[in-house]
């Protein structure tokens, strides 16, 4: 069991712990780009880790570079009005930078930045899987409407997050509930129903149209205030960006 490292010395009351980022879809994470909360946020790296991955026991595992950190965004959510503090689980290798990305006014016209750091303020241990606890009067007071939680570590030593979630006055922290368990292959090989083609590969796409893919068919988005599409004829490579996020992804 993780230890707990926190700064409070009340116990509040009652209880309404929620999720931002549970790390249980490699592909929302690493592709999508996006947390846990409904509607989504951005979640990824700045895009300069030397690795950035998720397991299946709910762990993203970093190993950064200079400079390299992980953020996951709130939309400029007013957590003050209901929630107490960060709470996630750590295993870190060298110390690391919690900054929160607030505002103190609804819209989040004027960012500010203030940063705890995990292991010279909190007191997390390195090395060891603890539950981090901060309170929100450890970044700043009054009203905060935050758009971003940024990990940031301060040198390359690999470190572990587990899921990230706001706390509620009252609570004890307890571990993120279970995830339903992902059902397993089954042990009968499937049978074929259909005939199986011999023709050869079919080709739906090789990106040396800047409009249309292989089979002559239109390519595009749906709604390119949410996702745009650049392709490269030269390299034959498509480009998919997420306005608004630092997120792309390329094939």
């Amino acid at each position: 069991t993780a230890a707990t490292t926190k700064a409070t010395t009340t116990a509040p009351s009652g209880t309404c712990d929620l999720t931002v980022e549970d790390f249980n879809d490699a592909q929302r994470l690493t592709f999508l780009g996006y947390n846990a909360l409904l509607p989504p946020g951005p979640s990824s790296d700045d895009g300069t880790m030397a690795s950035f991955s998720v397991d299946d026991s709910q762990r993203l595992t970093i190993k950064p570079k200079a400079n390299a950190y992980f953020y996951t965004g709130l939309n400029c959510v007013l957590v003050t009005s209901k929630y107490a503090g960060l709470v996630f689980d750590a295993t870190l290798g060298g110390e690391m930078g919690v900054t929160l990305e607030y505002s103190t006014s609804a819209g989040c016209a004027s960012v500010q930045t203030a940063t705890v750091n995990a292991i010279a303020q909190m007191g997390v241990p390195k090395g060891s899987a603890t539950r981090v606890v901060i309170p929100w009067s450890k970044f700043a007071g009054g009203a905060l409407y935050i758009s971003s939680i940024d990990f940031v570590p301060a040198d390359t030593a690999q470190s572990v997050l587990g899921p990230i979630r706001l706390y509620c006055p009252g609570s004890t922290y307890p571990s993120p509930p279970a995830l339903p368990v992902k059902p397993t292959p089954p042990g009968t090989p499937f049978l074929q129903p259909y005939p199986v083609g011999t023709a050869g590969t079919l080709v739906v796409d090789n990106f040396a149209n800047a409009n249309n893919n292989a089979l002559g068919f239109a390519r595009g988005s749906t709604d390119t205030t949410l996702i745009k599409i650049a392709v490269s004829t030269a390299s034959k490579q498509m480009t998919v960006s997420f306005p608004g996020t630092t997120n792309e992804a390329s094939d």
